[in-house]
């Protein structure tokens, strides 16, 4: 009988506990109040601001022929800051080129800054020097090719060279 005492009170403080915890959840949730949304702030321009206003004075030619000698003189200061390579510079030109390898993120930009000079001018010098360096004394570059054709007359269809002349070239 005691047990079934001891059981029946434990049930009932258990129960007791569940209202009490479930009456302070609802408050919580009740005290949670929604916060308002916050409102975009509406814009309203200032009388004060300044509208530049457009020069209807000048016209296109002018503006061209301002276009025109800022870009001579850009042009002019590019071509004086470009220094001459040397030998020096060729080699070190080749050794970064190996060190930073084809496929390299900003590899020109940083074989570039390594010699100092810009990148329009390293990529043309490393292009000629490609050019120069991919074609063998035994072989004819196509440019080289293009432009003796053009400086040279019509060549005679009847005309035969011999044998060893062809295989040699």
């Amino acid at each position: 009988g005691q047990f079934y005492a001891k059981y029946k009170e434990t049930r009932l403080k258990e129960k007791e506990d569940a209202l009490t915890r479930t009456e302070l959840e609802t408050l919580q949730k009740q005290k949670k109040v929604k916060k308002p949304k916050p409102e975009f702030p509406v814009y309203t321009p200032l009388e004060s601001t300044y509208i530049q206003s457009y020069d209807h004075g000048t016209s296109i030619e002018e503006i061209e022929e301002q276009m025109d000698d800022w870009l001579e003189n850009r042009n002019r200061t590019q071509k004086k800051q470009a220094p001459e390579w040397t030998e020096e510079d060729l080699s070190q030109l080749t050794r970064s080129m190996v060190k930073f390898p084809g496929g390299t993120p900003g590899r020109w930009e940083k074989i570039a800054h390594e010699l100092g000079r810009s990148v329009t001018d390293v990529t043309t010098k490393a292009k000629q020097l490609k050019d120069s360096v991919t074609c063998s004394p035994g072989m004819v570059r196509l440019s080289e090719l293009k432009s003796t054709i053009q400086n040279s007359r019509p060549i005679k269809s009847a005309t035969t060279l011999p044998d060893d002349m062809i295989t040699q070239r």
